[in-house]
């Protein structure tokens, strides 16, 4: 075997694990979007569901607001994931990427903290759903895609690859070029 040929073969293994891993994180952060996290008096609330509080009033439109938030960013991060997993390229993504990890991992604090009380509640009116669990491993996924080196592995601009400095922190060459 030459070296053309095993960097061939290199070259489709990462692609398979870039597939792979882009893959299951849209598929969890689909689940998480769309499940239930929370049930109140026989109400089910999932982020997506959650955005429809628009309608009531006070405190629950800034909920609302927050839930859409987060809907924008899954979805954001669902599209980045497709891009991933064709192994396309281009800044945007990888802006758009890392700043919907943020926007989620910030964002999913409140679902995640709801499902918790709810699980601790004695009230038999008061159920948590598995839907954060699915939110929180999509975007952890999420986060190894475009935060760690195996962006290198469907990026293929240089300057947008993610590289170790002295201190052995991972930090981008040119991040806002």
């Amino acid at each position: 075997m030459d070296d053309q040929q095993l960097a061939d073969r290199i070259d489709r293994l990462e692609g398979y694990a870039v597939k792979v891993l882009s893959a299951a994180a849209a598929v969890f952060l689909c689940l998480g979007a769309f499940r239930t996290y929370y049930t109140e008096k026989g109400t089910d609330y999932s982020v997506v569901t959650t955005v429809g509080l628009f309608d009531e009033g006070g405190a629950q439109k800034v909920i609302a607001a927050g839930f859409l938030g987060l809907v924008i960013a899954t979805a954001i991060a669902v599209m980045v994931c497709i891009v991933a997993f064709d192994r396309g390229q281009g800044r945007f993504a990888v802006r758009a990427g890392v700043v919907s990890f943020w926007l989620m991992a910030v964002g999913s604090l409140a679902p995640v903290l709801v499902s918790l009380i709810a699980r601790g509640s004695d009230e038999s009116s008061e159920q948590a759903g598995s839907a954060m669990i699915h939110y929180v491993a999509g975007v952890a996924l999420f986060g190894l895609l475009v935060l760690t080196t195996v962006r290198n592995l469907w990026v293929r601009d240089p300057e947008l690859h993610v590289v170790h400095g002295p201190s052995g922190s991972a930090h981008l060459r040119d991040h806002w070029r």
